[in-house]
């Protein structure tokens, strides 16, 4: 099952922009380490283990943006989903830039699938 959407130009620039975004982000927190000892006792293994992981969800969103259906189907509830993760690991700007591609996507919710006769 494939969706369709009329706007799908717009969400997919959202939902690349708030991935690339993100992997900046985290590449930005994960290696702008002048001592990486002092780091990790300032910080923890928290901190990496977070950056690891929300660069791992923005690889997910820029993937996705790419190719809609393959890796990842470009539906509502995981763009919703991209923007919840990333607003908590990353930024709440981020999060919002995602968001906004999850709203045109229920605001142009279609009926039909790829394939079928619109």
């Amino acid at each position: 099952m494939v969706y369709v959407y009329k706007h799908e130009k717009l969400i997919k620039f959202c939902l690349g922009l708030g991935g690339v975004l993100g992997v900046i982000f985290h590449f930005n927190n994960l290696f702008y380490i002048s001592e990486l000892n002092a780091w990790i006792q300032n910080n923890g293994y928290y901190m990496v283990i977070v950056s690891i992981l929300g660069m791992f969800v923005a690889f997910l969103a820029i993937l996705t943006s790419l190719n809609p259906h393959d890796p990842i189907p470009l539906h509502w509830l995981n763009i919703l989903i991209f923007a919840v993760i990333l607003s908590i690991l990353a930024n709440i700007m981020i999060g919002l830039i995602i968001f906004c591609a999850f709203i045109a996507c229920i605001i142009d919710k279609k009926k039909y699938f790829k394939g079928d006769e619109y």
